[in-house]
């Protein structure tokens, strides 16, 4: 199972290296696969399944900081990125606010 470093820390506080606590894991006995940087070096969006595996990504000619889902279907994607506002439909339909 893959889980984010921010959600662990919720569980094990922990402020150095995440090498560092995958080795403290290991030598208190728990199985660590693996250690990945999601998204690093991505420019655009990382798309993950609910079992954490990427399904897809949608690239991006710079770095995006936010995304939201609008419109009146909820199916249109807002990319946030450094400098550009990028909107695409999707398939899929977005989560009602508030």
């Amino acid at each position: 199972m893959k889980v984010l470093l921010s959600w662990l820390r919720d569980f094990a506080p922990f402020e150095g290296d995440p090498i560092a606590l995958g080795e403290e894991m290991s030598d208190l006995g728990m199985a660590v696969e693996e250690l990945d940087r999601m998204g690093e070096g991505l420019d655009g969006v990382a798309i993950y399944n609910p079992d954490a595996k990427l399904i897809g990504r949608i690239l991006l000619p710079e770095r995006c900081a936010n995304l939201c889902f609008g419109g009146a279907k909820r199916n249109r994607l807002f990319l946030a990125a450094s400098q550009s506002l990028y909107s695409i439909f999707v398939n899929t339909q977005g989560v009602a606010g508030g």
